[in-house]
């Protein structure tokens, strides 16, 4: 099999061409394809590996620091759930938003948070990434009118996508 590969190989004319090279030329010649050969490799293989195993650390680390923060605030996700079971049109602790409510009302309208923090004044910090803007507007909207909570804090930047929108908000 081998043979019949090397014999396909001389009768080619780009072995042909090579061999008519001087034996300087010809290491030249194979030093710069087992390079173009290694950049192919580099290019096409290691680095996107790399690129994943960066992506995937930086994504468990912050897996590991959500869930450090929730196991550090246990005591008040779980009063905040408790409190969360009070009548939907209504918030718990005097009016202050909770956490579960948040969540509970995002997911209605199909919006994923990326980031909960309960603020020491009662208010809760939001961030959202990557969501839909209609989606976005229609929650913000909902929020404030069925909920009752007030939108003390807003940011929103565009997204690399095409209607997609990261924010920050701040609830009361």
């Amino acid at each position: 099999m081998f043979q019949h590969l090397s014999d396909q190989w001389h009768a080619t004319t780009v072995h042909r061409w090579y061999t008519a090279k001087s034996t300087t030329d010809q290491r030249i010649l194979k030093l710069l394809s087992t390079l173009s050969v290694a950049l192919f490799f580099y290019i096409g293989l290691w680095q996107p590996l790399g690129d994943f195993a960066d992506t995937q650390q930086q994504r468990a680390a912050r897996s590991q620091a959500l869930a450090d923060w929730i196991e550090t605030n246990r005591q008040a996700l779980i009063q905040s759930g408790k409190q969360g079971t009070a009548s939907a049109g209504q918030t718990a602790r005097g009016g202050e938003p909770t956490i579960a409510q948040i969540t509970s009302s995002a997911a209605q309208f199909g919006i994923t948070l990326s980031r909960l923090q309960p603020e020491s004044d009662g208010s809760v910090s939001v961030a959202v990434e990557q969501q839909s803007f209609n989606a976005l507007v229609q929650w913000l909207a909902g929020i404030e009118s069925e909920q009752g909570y007030v939108i003390d804090r807003a940011s929103i930047d565009r997204a690399s996508e095409e209607g997609l929108v990261n924010g920050q908000f701040r609830f009361r």
